[in-house]
């Protein structure tokens, strides 16, 4: 005979199961209502016609919180980058350049599942009003040689060698600019070309101009050859005044050598050689057309004096000295003859005892 199971029982049994499935629902609830921080995470943008911070807050304590950053621009173009940041807390800007005029503007953080998934969108109630802004950077770089890389830094040449010089222009503004013509004297006439070719230069657009220089004997003489670069831009009208900037100054140090004529010794006098220790030279000394002495001399920093002894016969004598160089990232030569002769006279006899 089948076992009676009282009502009783059964609402009893009824009642547990159901509390069973309540209180497994309510732990579901609370596992998913568990990452309380990544809920309160926020953000607050604060937009700029250059560009925008954006403020995180609320995140959980803890480094490498990672978000994504999404700001759109007139409904159209759209910059995205991942940001981390250590902590409850982080800042970032995400520079842009709005033309002048009227641009709605939107950002948008979303972040994963680690840090509970979220994500929050804010635009900028009524958009914003950029006034004109004319600004432009110039940069002048050098090479020294055809296959020379283009540098700021001081380069090292010698005489009869070709300098490169590229000139970058840059609009920093957010207005067009109409460039003037490039003033640079120092530039071998001729040989300017390159920019926009008449037309406006766009807000953070850029343009290149290049020339170049031969290096000359008096220029090495000199021991270094300064170049500066001078443009005029002009936005359109009722946007500003005509601007005027000048570029960063670029040198070519030329190291060169002096040579002091004597009967008893030659001197050596080097100058504008590289900062730096060890410097090597080759003399050649040379005595009515003919190679008598060859010697290294060796010296730290850029200067140096070498004094060399001779012999001469008396009589009058054809010199010539000549150094060679390539040391410490310079090369060249420099050839100097005595103009004339020198005559060198006979020692005086010792007088008898």
């Amino acid at each position: 005979m089948g076992r009676r199971i009282s009502a009783k029982r059964m609402v009893r049994g009824r009642s547990g199961r159901a509390l069973l499935a309540a209180g497994t629902v309510m732990l579901t609830t609370a596992t998913l209502s568990a990452p309380a921080l990544a809920e309160s995470a926020h953000f607050a943008p604060q937009f700029g016609c250059a560009g925008v911070t954006i403020s995180l807050a609320g995140f959980p304590d803890r480094p490498g919180n990672t978000v994504t950053e999404l700001v759109q621009i007139d409904r159209a173009t759209t910059i995205t980058r991942v940001f981390s940041f250590d902590g409850p807390t982080g800042s970032d800007t995400i520079p842009y350049e709005l033309s002048a005029g009227h641009h709605q503007l939107d950002a948008r953080v979303k972040w994963g599942s680690k840090l509970g998934s979220g994500k929050h969108d804010q635009f900028l109630a009524h958009g914003i009003t950029c006034l004109p802004e004319a600004g432009f950077s110039i940069e002048k770089l050098q090479a020294v040689g055809k296959k020379g890389q283009l540098t700021t830094d001081t380069q090292f040449g010698t005489r009869r060698e070709l300098v490169r010089y590229e000139i970058v222009v840059a609009n920093t503004g957010n207005v067009p600019l109409t460039l003037g013509p490039l003033q640079d004297l120092r530039c071998d006439e001729g040989t300017v070309t390159g920019g926009p070719g008449g037309l406006p230069l766009g807000a953070g657009e850029t343009t290149t101009f290049s020339c170049t220089h031969e290096l000359t004997p008096g220029d090495q003489a000199l021991g270094e050859y300064e170049n500066v670069a001078t443009l005029t831009a002009t936005p359109p009208p009722g946007e500003g005044p005509p601007i005027t900037e000048e570029s960063n100054p670029v040198l070519v140090q030329l190291p060169h050598d002096t040579v002091g004529f004597g009967c008893e010794a030659i001197t050596f006098a080097y100058a504008d050689f590289p900062d730096a220790p060890g410097n090597t030279v080759t003399e050649y000394i040379s005595v009515d057309h003919q190679t008598v002495i060859t010697k290294s001399f060796v010296f730290d920093g850029p200067s140096g004096s070498d004094t060399v002894t001779l012999d001469l016969p008396p009589g009058a004598h054809k010199l010539d000295g000549r150094a060679h160089w390539r040391t410490n990232g310079a090369h060249g030569a420099h050839d100097q003859s005595l103009k004339g002769r020198l005559v060198c006279a006979a020692p005086p006899e010792e007088a008898p005892r």
